[in-house]
């Protein structure tokens, strides 16, 4: 890996941690735990993303939102640590078919 790539999953690491204080001290712990396994395989990063990511509340959907707004991304999840884990997956489903154009 990379020291940019390093960089940019530490600062991602820090706004997951962030957006989960709400979170029960084991969930936090989980989080913190697996938070890198959150990329998959490092062949994501052979062009490092530049991701500006936000985790809120969503009242009219009644769950946590995830928006990766370069991509014009969102995922939706209870918990802010699934809605994490749901925009890597939309990210990487992404990319995938982009790659495929």
């Amino acid at each position: 890996m990379t020291k940019e790539q390093e960089k940019i999953l530490n600062s991602f690491k820090r706004k997951i941690q962030e957006n989960t204080v709400e979170e029960p001290p084991e969930v936090r712990r989980k989080i913190d735990e697996h938070i890198w396994d959150l990329f998959g395989d490092e062949e994501v990063f052979e062009d490092p993303p530049k991701l500006s990511v936000t985790i809120e509340w969503s009242d009219p959907d009644d769950c946590y939102m995830a928006l990766e707004h370069n991509r014009d991304i969102s995922a939706f999840a209870d918990t802010p640590a699934d809605a994490m884990r749901e925009l890597a997956t939309a990210i990487e489903l992404r990319q995938e078919a982009v790659d495929q154009e």
